[in-house]
């Protein structure tokens, strides 16, 4: 990182035309051959069904520790909806496990680099 390199300002991560161009410059980048498996199989861009056992015991949790603060029962209805929905099912695109402003650097005003990319994989941009 040079001195002329700056983290994303918020009024440009703002901006959702500047996010569109960051997101489709990482899902144009080739996959080399990397597939969903081993170390590249995580839960963005994949299927909900092996998170299912965690997400439910952090909601069952949610009871305990917030009580009547969070409408648990809604947001378990919300989850039973989301695993019945349809399987991702369209092409495979690197994604970035963490897309915010601090990874993003620019230089004069542009993308100039993605970084802290230690949890890519690729999965369904759907």
């Amino acid at each position: 990182m040079s001195a002329a390199d700056q983290t994303v300002p918020l009024s440009l991560w703002r901006d959702q035309r500047f996010r569109a161009v960051v997101v489709r410059k990482l899902h144009s980048i080739d996959l080399m051959g990397a597939t969903r498996a081993d170390g590249l199989s995580w839960y963005r861009g994949g299927s909900l069904g092996p998170c299912d056992q965690w997400i439910s015991s952090c909601l069952d949790d949610c009871r305990s520790t917030v009580g009547a603060e969070l409408d648990v029962d809604t947001l378990k209805r919300l989850w039973r909806a989301a695993l019945a929905l349809p399987e991702p099912s369209g092409h495979h695109v690197w994604l970035h496990g963490e897309l915010k402003p601090t990874n993003l650097l620019v230089r004069d005003g542009k993308l100039h680099a993605v970084i802290d990319v230690g949890g890519p994989c690729p999965g369904c941009r759907t």
